[in-house]
């Protein structure tokens, strides 16, 4: 529902500098371009004679920013419309950012847009119009009413210091940290705003509490005028977000300029148009991507070596658990061979290019940036890991041929079989078949990060752990039946009525073989074994959905 409100809430047209309406329309066309010129703001000697570029480019700072609260998990979500506003949230707090820049270090309020309304005339009269700055921050309140359980909170971040004019202090303002100031009745800001204003489009006076539902100056006691670092500083501002967002990654790892130039770049190409804006909207799912994102670019810089050195070392543990819970099978030797090159394939999978991380996030998730690896102890780490290669080394016993990791997947956790594709997917205690079928069609959700399952769909998914119904019936279920508009998909009969049917599995009674690999002498009979109880499995499905 928050998504829905914050685009209603940014798709009205603005105006907006000339520069800015440049670059912004490029966005569409050609993003390199877009983003060689706002990267020409990042060093303080290109800053001069561009104001309007660099604000662009600060207002983007300060997103990154808040991107950064919300790896702290202050906020769910941040939000821009790259003409001006920032909306951040998290439950039922909503909070409406604009960033104002200046070349100048300060300026009196009656220079800034804080109070200052455009003219209107109409029949000979002029009116005033609900415009400034205040007033469009104060408005958004509409979109999320107090009375349907909304706190809103405004805040005007700025590069320079507000200063007094002869006739107006709104030094109180500045100090409102906690959204909950008490306004007194004579309090300038409110005495400027509380004049008589005009809409333009209803043709009549327009009314603060008929729009929004509150007060002037009840809407004024949760706003906020925060003063950042100065625009000409801004290489300061790149400076302390480097090492800012160093700290969310792994100790030792930092962020370099080009890193921070890379997600300014990334950031363009998550904008979508809604209407004349172009509008970025992002939640903690896809703040975690670019964390990881970061991560993998900042490992490079500290070397391959380290990255590769630190799954692998992970690869060590728990293939040495594996062994030694089996090393009293009379199998032993047999099933050694098997393991150990089991893997000799995952090394070689780290080797280019795969993560730990990535295994866990879409083994637990079915996503490749997830904050799920995040979320668990190293221990149970370990443990998810030793509960997808016994199934692994299980289904290459039933194989007689090697489970690779599919390189044709990105999301799901898939593996070859022969010529069968399978996934696998963990769920928690407590969790059920439905949660499971849930996450997967959750992919689908976003056509692009579904087009491997589309484009290569896998006939099964194992569920894994010990979720409720871990030991129940196999179930068979239809994902998807439509055909989504991508260019990566062929253009051709086949996929004109796309249906996506998968064998969701419990995996509970196939780990149970392991108590049983005990009591077989030869290799033969425990195979033979594995391969009647996986026909089962597969050819038992408990129903459709």
């Amino acid at each position: 529902m928050h998504r829905m409100r914050i685009m209603q809430a940014l798709s009205e047209p603005v105006e907006a500098a000339p520069e800015i309406n440049s670059v912004v329309a490029r966005v569409k066309t050609d993003q390199t371009a877009l983003l060689k010129e706002i990267l020409l703001a990042v060093e303080p000697e290109e800053i001069g004679g561009r104001t309007a570029l660099a604000g662009f480019f600060y207002q983007f700072l300060v997103t990154i920013e808040y991107i950064i609260e919300v790896m702290e998990g202050k906020w769910d979500f941040v939000s821009v419309e790259l003409h001006e506003d920032i909306i951040v949230g998290k439950d039922n707090v909503i909070r409406f950012v604009q960033v104002k820049t200046s070349s100048e270090t300060d300026l009196r309020v009656s220079k800034t847009g804080i109070y200052n309304r455009s003219p209107y005339e109409k029949d000979g009269n002029i009116h005033r119009l609900p415009d400034s700055w205040v007033d469009k921050l104060l408005l958004k309140a509409r979109y999320f009413p107090q009375d349907q359980g909304f706190n809103t909170q405004f805040e005007l971040i700025t590069s320079f210091v507000v200063t007094p004019s002869r006739d107006v202090d709104v030094s109180t303002h500045c100090k409102n940290y906690n959204f909950n100031n008490r306004i007194p009745i004579n309090d300038h800001l409110l005495g400027r705003l509380s004049s008589q204003m005009y809409d333009k489009k209803n043709q009549s006076s327009f009314d603060y509490p008929a729009v929004c539902g509150e007060e002037i100056s009840s809407l004024l006691s949760r706003f906020n005028i925060c003063k950042k670092i100065d625009l000409l500083d801004s290489y300061d501002f790149v400076s302390l977000l480097l090492y800012r967002l160093s700290e969310k990654l792994e100790p030792g790892i930092r962020v370099s300029v080009e890193d921070l130039q890379w997600l300014i770049g990334a950031l363009m190409e998550k904008c979508q148009a809604i209407g004349d804006n172009m509008v970025l909207y992002i939640d903690r799912t896809e703040v975690e991507g670019i964390r990881q994102q970061l991560h993998d670019r900042a490992m490079k810089t500290v070397g391959e070596s380290v990255r590769r050195h630190s799954s692998i070392e992970v690869v060590d543990r728990v293939f040495d658990q594996l062994l030694h819970e089996i090393r009293s099978v009379n199998l032993y030797e047999d099933l050694e061979r098997e393991v150990h090159a089991y893997k000799a394939h995952l090394i070689e999978w780290v080797s280019a290019g795969g993560t730990i991380r990535n295994l866990l996030n879409r083994y637990l998730d079915g996503r490749k940036y997830s904050n799920k690896y995040r979320e668990i102890t190293e221990h149970d780490q370990i443990t998810k890991l030793l509960e997808l290669f016994n199934s692994a080394l299980l289904l290459i016993l039933i194989n007689e041929e090697m489970l690779r990791i599919s390189l044709k997947h990105q999301s799901l956790l898939v593996k070859e079989m022969g010529t069968q594709l399978l996934s696998f997917l963990s769920l928690n205690r407590g969790e059920t078949l439905d949660i499971a079928v849930d996450k997967v069609r959750s992919i689908f959700t976003d056509p692009e990060s579904s087009v491997d399952i589309l484009l290569h769909p896998p006939s099964t998914v194992l569920l894994q752990g010990r979720f409720t119904g871990h030991n129940g019936p196999s179930r068979s279920v239809t994902i998807c039946e439509e055909k989504p508009e991508l260019s990566e998909l062929p253009q051709d009969d086949s996929l004109v009525n796309l249906k996506i049917v998968l064998n969701f599995l419990p995996g509970g009674k196939l780990l149970e073989q392991y108590d049983n690999i005990y009591v077989f002498n030869t290799m033969e009979e425990l195979k033979t074994h594995l391969k009647d109880l996986w026909r089962q499995l597969k050819e038992a499905p408990d129903g459709s959905l």
